[in-house]
């Protein structure tokens, strides 16, 4: 699925969510590495997570949750 589409639906289906497309990961891991999410959401509440949920579940996306980030080393 095309990134730019997936961040358009995610806008218009999660209003108001923090979204950003080539996200730098550096400041969420310990080692200060250097990584590029094609797209990086920060869920905010219960509600967010469970519309993200349908989302995915309704798509054929590839995600991971990411908790504080330390101690992962992400290539």
């Amino acid at each position: 699925m095309n990134k730019n589409k997936v961040y358009r639906d995610l806008k218009k289906a999660i209003k108001g969510i923090d979204i950003k497309k080539d996200f730098d990961l550096f400041e969420f891991n310990t080692f200060k590495i250097h990584a590029i999410a094609p797209i990086f959401i920060r869920i905010k509440n219960l509600g967010e997570m469970l519309k993200f949920i349908d989302y995915v579940n309704s798509s054929e996306l590839e995600w991971i949750i990411l908790g504080n980030g330390s101690n992962v080393i992400i290539n």
